[in-house]
């Protein structure tokens, strides 16, 4: 038998979900990671983190999008993001494209 949720933890899920909704309209035409990799990965040089980027990031289907991409970013700089539930944003200008990292 399930447990049923309390009225607190109705509205943290509430909270969740219009929190990723604002984010995703926010961040829609923008790279958003999906996958990363450390420096132990043999196409990622040290002090780097290979991120796999989506535009708008995750379709509604859990599938990733068509428009996505490989990129560089530095690991301070990933470490430091900030600790929301929903993804790294990349920035076009400062993030360097790179292969394909599998």
């Amino acid at each position: 038998m399930k447990a049923r949720q309390t009225k607190a933890e109705k509205a943290a899920w509430s909270a969740y979900y219009l929190e990723q909704a604002m984010f995703e309209r926010e961040h829609h035409n923008e790279y958003l990671g999906l996958a990363a990799w450390g420096s132990w990965h043999d196409l990622v040089p040290d002090g780097m983190v290979g991120v796999f980027a989506g535009r708008g990031g995750r379709l509604p289907n859990g599938q990733y999008p068509n428009d996505s991409a490989w990129f560089l970013v530095p690991e301070v700089e990933y470490q430091a993001r900030p600790p929301m539930p929903f993804s790294f944003i990349i920035n076009e200008a400062t993030h360097q494209r790179t292969c394909e990292i599998r």
